[in-house]
């Protein structure tokens, strides 16, 4: 017989995302933006996002139609990745106007296992998929000196799942969405400017 479904499709209307990038004061004048969104999951249980790779006018700004959800983006320069943007929310109707205000800052951590040592080569993320983070090293140590200030929060991948080889070995058993799943919320932190 035919199973009916009901579909939420709220997520699925298009919105009009406005959006301007100022960079220590300054628009980034024909730069690009990697805009990254994350709109809930899909009818097999899977994450569903986007990826946009935008260019802005001479005045930091673009208009893209988006479906609603969080976002965050890559900010560009000279075609290097310069920093990662704090989550944003974008409605899923009509229009909606965006301004980040991104300050340089450069992020230094050292992470430590439970006995206090030095935990080394363990992966780490901001907030979301795609903000990564070099593996810390031999010292537990990691730094990014391209990441915006602004609050984000810190995530680590279990060590079983510290090489590629493990998180296809975890998905080919459990699925993507448990491999999205894994990553462990570590802290809130607050990255300040300079």
């Amino acid at each position: 017989g035919v199973r009916r479904r009901d579909l939420d499709v709220a997520s699925m209307r298009l919105t009009q995302l406005e959006l301007q990038v100022f960079v220590d004061g300054e628009p980034l004048r024909e730069g690009r933006i990697n805009l990254l969104g994350s709109h809930g999951t899909d009818h097999g249980g899977r994450p569903f996002g986007t990826m946009h790779l935008l260019k802005l006018d001479r005045e930091g700004r673009l208009r893209q139609p988006v479906f609603g959800g969080e976002f965050s983006c890559h900010v560009y320069a000279d075609d290097d990745l310069l920093w990662f943007t704090p989550a944003f929310l974008v409605p899923a109707v009509g229009e909606h106007r965006q301004t980040l205000h991104v300050q340089r800052a450069t992020l230094t951590l050292r992470v430590r296992t439970p006995a206090g040592l030095p935990a080394a080569g363990v992966p780490l993320r901001l907030d979301r998929p795609g903000n990564h983070l070099p593996p810390t090293d031999a010292e537990g140590r990691t730094t990014h000196a391209a990441v915006a200030a602004g609050r984000y929060r810190l995530q680590a991948m279990p060590r079983s799942l510290g090489t590629q080889q493990a998180q296809a070995a975890h998905a080919n058993v459990h699925g993507w969405a448990a491999m999205h799943a894994a990553w462990l919320d570590v802290a809130t932190i607050d990255v300040l400017p300079g």
